[in-house]
């Protein structure tokens, strides 16, 4: 346990260095590295123990058609059967008005650190469920442009 504690108080310390280097940031990384830019420790930070908002995904709001306020999302009044991970990317899809950027999908990940491949894994399985749950939705369910993924579903 004392090593768990020591790593704990080294991330706690490593994310109040942070912030105060860089004060709107959400640091879930912080690199140790030598003069010679060798890294010397990599901290993989905790979601923060407090309970502020912008711990969680934020959503500005869904778009219209889409309710996400029971157990079940809801397009028109109709369940669609999309839970876990995929349902957090597509409420953050579904409360931005244009492309999502992957640096903002990662709020969908609540603070962990997560790598580019799996948010397009991630979008990879969320469109597979949205082919499932719109068949007569002819294209593809999340554009992708040079700028990030949009929710073509309206």
């Amino acid at each position: 346990m004392a090593v768990d504690d020591e790593l704990r108080a080294l991330q706690r310390a490593a994310r109040r260095y942070a912030l105060s280097v860089a004060p709107d940031s959400r640091p879930d990384v912080v690199q140790v590295r030598d003069v010679n830019r060798k890294m010397i420790v990599a901290l993989t930070l905790p979601a923060r123990e407090s309970t502020e908002t912008d711990d969680v995904p934020r959503v500005v709001g869904p778009r219209p058609g889409w309710d996400f306020s029971g157990t079940v999302p809801r397009y028109d009044g109709e369940p669609v059967p999309i839970t876990g991970r995929k349902l957090d990317v597509l409420k953050v899809l579904a409360g931005e008005a244009g492309p999502v950027s992957a640096e903002r999908l990662r709020d969908a990940w609540a603070g962990y650190m997560v790598e580019e491949t799996t948010i397009r894994w991630t979008i990879g399985e969320l469109r597979k469920a949205l082919k499932v749950s719109f068949p007569a939705f002819d294209e593809d369910p999340i554009g992708t442009d040079g700028s990030g993924y949009s929710l073509r579903i309206r």
